[in-house]
């Protein structure tokens, strides 16, 4: 989820039996430094690309523990 208050969050939504829904936050993060306003992943679903007012797009994945990194962060040399 983008969200205004400078954060991603992943969230996973599991479906019991009784077709009772449950979200469970998998991670918030906060290395944008202004409103995040997209969050979209790749086709595998292994990479979340994140964009926010900062002018920068972050690419997040996890590890093997299921913690998530930035594991890269894309700019604008535009003006420069």
């Amino acid at each position: 989820m983008a969200c205004q208050d400078q954060s991603v969050r992943i969230a996973k939504i599991t479906v019991d039996e009784s077709q009772r829904h449950t979200v469970n936050l998998l991670a918030s993060l906060d290395d944008h430094k202004s409103q995040v306003w997209r969050v979209a992943w790749n086709i595998t679903g292994s990479i979340l690309a994140s964009s926010g007012d900062d002018g920068k797009v972050l690419l997040w994945k996890s590890d093997f523990y299921g913690t998530w990194h930035c594991v890269q962060t894309l700019e604008s040399s535009a003006g420069e």
